[in-house]
């Protein structure tokens, strides 16, 4: 959850809601594997997580969306969210439907 950002320093920070389940790389480094109900649950969390960012009428683009950015919400790991914005991009609304393409190993969008 987005609490607000600071705009007097730059970089911009943004201050998001603690999430207490640390990131899914090191779940997965530490459980091995999911079951196939998880995997479509945390699927289905990054989805609508992405479809979120997609829909506003500014669309955001992530550019770096790989495990170490996706974030448990608690230790019971039942649910993720998106993080770590540092890379993404503002899409203004009058070109949201242009075409980007993404180069590099983490990605870039242009």
């Amino acid at each position: 959850q987005f609490l607000g950002a600071v705009t007097e320093t730059k970089p911009l920070m943004l201050v998001t809601e603690f999430l207490r389940g640390g990131d899914l790389h090191q779940y997965l480094k530490e459980k091995g594997s999911l079951s196939p109900l998880t995997a479509v649950n945390f699927a289905l969390d990054i989805a609508r997580g992405m479809a979120y960012l997609h829909n506003e009428p500014n669309v955001i683009i992530h550019r770096d969306l790989k495990p170490r950015n996706i974030l448990l919400v608690n230790t019971a790991a039942n649910h993720l969210k998106v993080g770590d914005f540092g890379l993404s991009k503002i899409i203004k609304s009058q070109h949201a439907n242009d075409v980007y393409k993404m180069t590099g190993e983490t990605g870039s969008y242009r």
